[in-house]
């Protein structure tokens, strides 16, 4: 609405990160509003936690290793550090961007200088891809 009434046309919802912070505000619509629902197991119809995770899954780096592999997306496996990490970087991404747009400097800071907890993101440990936990919480997943 803001960029709108800015006429700042070039802000497109259909690209990053704009489209990361919709799919933000569903996963936490869904986890906050949670309501129950079947699961068609043959596949016939998407339910809404489906569409969720066709949405988010590719985004979200590393899965909860402390659940079982049968366990649904949502919110069994979905909900963990690298859901969190996700979380955070989509909206200091959508944030740097929006302010960027509409041509403010963040906390009215000289050029090129960021706010201490938008840097600090940058040095939020960062998942190790590579280790696979098999749910053992003794196994270090983190760098």
């Amino acid at each position: 609405m803001i960029l709108a009434d800015k006429d700042h046309n070039d802000h497109n919802k259909g690209k990053e990160p704009y489209q990361s912070v919709q799919n933000l505000i569903s996963l936490r619509n869904d986890f906050v509003h949670y309501k129950a629902e079947l699961i068609d197991l043959a596949g016939n119809k998407k339910d809404k936690s489906q569409k969720l995770e066709k949405k988010i899954k590719s985004k979200i780096k590393k899965l909860n290793p402390l659940t079982g592999k049968d366990n649904p997306f949502f919110p069994d496996k979905c909900l963990g550090y690298g859901c969190a990490l996700w979380a955070i970087q989509s909206s200091v991404a959508f944030t740097k961007d929006f302010f960027q747009t509409m041509g403010l400097n963040f906390h009215n800071l000289p050029e090129g200088l960021e706010a201490p907890f938008m840097k600090s993101v940058d040095e939020l440990p960062k998942v190790n891809l590579e280790k696979k936990t098999n749910g053992n919480k003794n196994d270090s997943e983190f760098e």
